[in-house]
C-alpha cells in the first residue's frame, strides 16, 4: 500500500474547552467567540463558556488567512467555525493587557476560519453532545473493531 494517498486527515469536532487535550500536530475543528485580535501577529483569541465554569481560551494563528478572511469575522462577539493544527505556540502579543493565564490556552494555526453566523448555540452544544455519546457507544459496543481500522488508517498515513 505504500505510495498510497489516502486525502487529508479529516478534523476532529470537538469543543473549545478540549483543545487543552488534543496533541501537538492533531488536526481540530471548533468553534469560538472572538475576544481580542492581534494585528501585530495575526492571533485571535476565542473563547466558548461550554461547560459553563470553562475559562479556556483559543489563540489561533490566522496569518496565512488573511487574504480570505473580512475584518467582520475580526470584529468582538463574532462567532468561528475554525478548522487547524494544534501547535506548540505562539507570541503573546495577542494577550497583552490581559491578567495571566489561570486557564488552558492552547494554539492552533487555522487553515480555515468561516463565520457562523446568526448559530443557536444552545442547539449547537446539544447536538455535539449527543454526537460524542453516540461515538462513546460505539467504541463500547465495537471498541476492537474500531481500535484495529484506526491502527490500520494510522499506518497508511505514515506509509503515504
Amino acid at each position: 500500500m505504500s505510495g498510497t494517498n489516502l486525502g487529508p486527515v479529516p478534523a476532529r469536532l470537538v469543543f473549545l474547552s478540549e483543545l487543552h487535550k488534543a496533541a501537538v500536530g492533531d488536526k481540530v475543528r471548533f468553534l469560538g467567540c472572538v475576544m481580542r485580535y492581534s494585528i501585530e501577529d495575526a492571533t485571535l483569541v476565542l473563547r466558548h463558556q461550554y461547560p459553563v465554569q470553562s475559562s479556556s481560551a483559543a489563540l489561533v494563528n490566522i496569518f496565512i488567512l488573511l487574504d480570505t478572511v473580512s475584518a467582520s469575522d475580526l470584529q468582538v462577539g463574532e462567532w468561528l467555525n475554525v478548522i487547524g493544527y494544534v501547535s506548540i505556540s505562539s507570541t503573546d502579543a495577542a494577550l497583552k493587557n490581559e491578567r495571566p493565564a489561570t486557564s488552558p490556552r492552547v494554539y492552533v494555526q487555522a487553515i480555515a476560519v468561516w463565520t457562523a453566523g446568526a448559530i443557536k448555540l444552545g442547539e449547537y452544544e446539544k447536538v455535539l453532545e449527543e454526537r460524542r455519546e453516540v461515538e462513546r457507544r460505539l467504541m463500547t459496543r465495537w471498541p476492537a473493531r474500531l481500535q484495529i481500522e484506526e491502527r490500520s488508517l494510522a499506518q497508511l498515513e505514515r506509509s503515504a
